[in-house]
């Protein structure tokens, strides 16, 4: 009787979602295999521009190791351009082990058409356009 009821809470609790990987949206891979999550439940939009979180899994580790990583993005939705407002990277491809975080911005970066930040630009700037 213990058995079936521990079965049957395991089943039920397999339902309820994980909120924890509920709110990250696949859109997209590159040419090397670089694939790319953006955070739907915490986007910030004001004026021109939006904030998103994002995830990068590589698809060959990186300089020192790094597998994949994590930004919080600036995106101007007028001239499509973007910002890194934070980076962290981790040594793993489940953003677990973390190797190095950077709170520096890296400015005025151009989004390119056909780029995976393009995709991410089209989506996250849908709703924000003039």
């Amino acid at each position: 009787m213990r058995t079936l009821l521990l079965s049957f809470l395991y089943f039920f609790l397999q339902l309820i979602p994980n909120s924890t990987h509920a709110d990250w949206i696949f859109y997209g891979k590159n040419t090397r295999n670089d694939q790319y999550w953006y955070e739907n439940q915490d986007i910030k939009k004001s004026n021109e521009s939006v904030w998103v979180w994002t995830r990068t899994r590589y698809g060959e580790a990186k300089e020192r190791g790094v597998k994949s990583n994590k930004l919080r993005l600036k995106i101007n939705c007028e001239d499509y351009s973007f910002e890194v407002i934070s980076r962290t990277n981790y040594l793993d491809e489940n953003w677990e082990n973390e190797k190095v975080y950077y709170s520096v911005a890296v400015s005025d970066k151009v989004i390119y058409p056909n780029s995976v930040f393009e995709l991410l630009a089209n989506i996250v700037c849908k709703n924000n356009r003039h």
